[in-house]
């Protein structure tokens, strides 16, 4: 074996970096933890492919949401996130260029039971508002499910933000996103008021965005003032997030360059996923002009769980 001829070769060279803020908290002892974390961060990477002499600029940002839990070998972990990357391939005077959007929701368990895994798929359906299209009724036959996992990725192509990009452009128009967002909670507070069950603290498990806010309250609260106490909070934290989402739609407009285009997506999805009615408020302006939905359950001891679709979709 003669080994006078050979040699390492390069076949590329690549530089990044990385630009962001992230804000994180731990609680635990050794084996049993708790941790919260959430972030955004801004890569650009250079790449010279050696062998043809192609090069490659990619940019992208990322925000994500990620909560923790670890106790023994048990590990839980539940994600948001948002993603938007651009690329851009030049080879002599040929060039060429692609982008790549997504809004993720996710939720993994090493050990599951039925009701965390049924947990999980509710927390998806409080989020996003799709209750008749996400929500899956689990089987209790079984207890314990052993790992499992579920995902949401709603892929939104170039066509569909170069709509928000223009929509960024018409003032008129982003004012309109509050009303859309606050008729979607006005309407299910509506429907809720007439489904209220003052004895189980409840309201029909509509979304169960209530459950927090009923809990803290006495033996002797009771009605229309748990709802509207509810409500409230609600509201305020809706409005406030359909105005991150015509601020970022404005700065997307307003972009000049990929970084600035890059950020103001991704802080646009962050305000998105904040509740049903503000990810149906940027569904309602995405749907039919370029977006997938994948949604999969999987497991150890389930069949797989699989949907591929686009469709228009209301509060439930």
């Amino acid at each position: 074996f003669n080994t006078s001829n050979t040699s390492v070769v390069a076949i590329m060279t690549s530089k990044s970096k990385s630009r962001g803020t992230n804000f994180g908290i731990s609680l635990g002892i050794p084996f049993v933890s708790q941790s919260f974390n959430r972030g955004k961060l801004y890569r650009t990477t250079h790449t010279d492919v050696l062998a043809d002499g192609t090069k490659v600029s990619s940019q992208s940002g990322i925000f994500m949401k990620n909560l923790n839990t670890r106790f023994f070998d048990y590990s839980r972990d539940l994600n948001y996130g948002v993603s938007y990357t651009q690329t851009r391939y030049k080879n002599g005077t040929q060039s060429k260029s692609n982008q790549n959007a997504n809004i993720v929701w996710s939720y993994s368990n090493t050990d599951t039971s039925a009701w965390r895994l049924q947990d999980a798929i509710n927390e998806l359906v409080r989020v996003t508002g799709m209750k008749q299209q996400f929500f899956v009724k689990v089987p209790t036959q079984q207890r314990q499910l052993g790992y499992t996992e579920v995902k949401m990725n709603m892929k939104v192509y170039p066509k569909a933000i170069k709509m928000l990009r223009q929509l960024g452009q018409k003032t008129r128009r982003l004012k309109a996103l509050d009303k859309i967002g606050m008729g979607y909670l006005k309407a299910y507070f509506k429907h809720a008021a007439q489904k209220f069950n003052p004895a189980e603290y409840e309201i029909d498990n509509l979304l169960g965005l209530c459950k927090n806010s009923l809990a803290n309250l006495d033996d002797n609260s009771f009605g229309d003032e748990a709802l509207d106490r509810c409500k409230s909070m609600t509201s305020q934290q809706t409005y406030h997030a359909l105005g991150k989402m015509q601020k970022a739609l404005y700065r997307l407009g307003k972009a000049k360059n990929a970084k600035q285009n890059i950020k103001a997506f991704v802080s646009f999805g962050e305000a998105m996923i904040t509740n049903a009615f503000t990810f149906q408020t940027g569904f309602s302006l995405l749907k039919g002009r370029g977006i997938d939905v994948t949604y999969t359950i999987k497991g150890e001891k389930l069949k797989n769980y699989d949907l591929t679709t686009s469709w228009g979709a209301r509060i439930q």
